[in-house]
């Protein structure tokens, strides 16, 4: 991908595709689900597990995010308002088994 597309995956608010894009780390931000991700650690690349959980439900993709945007992110979730918390909380559904 290059820059000019990086700069628009980043302008259209996908900030784990820009980052992903750049070659940049990404921090998954939901909570932790055994054999998909690690709440709030960083991947140089999306764990194939989460890719798979992604394609099934891609609102999933927006708990992977560029560093920079964690601080964000978080007071997002804590909130409870945007398209990070409303992924959070599915992703939780989906840790506590569909419940």
């Amino acid at each position: 991908m290059t820059k000019k597309t990086a700069a628009a995956a980043a302008s259209a608010g996908n900030s784990a595709a820009a980052a992903k894009a750049e070659g940049k780390p990404v921090m998954y931000v939901g909570p932790s689900i055994s054999g998909v991700g690690i709440q709030n650690t960083v991947y140089t690349k999306i764990p194939e597990t989460a890719a798979e959980m992604i394609g099934k439900d891609p609102i999933l993709s927006n708990l992977f995010v560029g560093v920079r945007e964690y601080p964000q992110a978080e007071k997002e979730i804590r909130s409870g308002n945007g398209c990070i918390c409303s992924a959070y909380k599915k992703a939780l559904e989906i840790k506590n088994g569909g419940k």
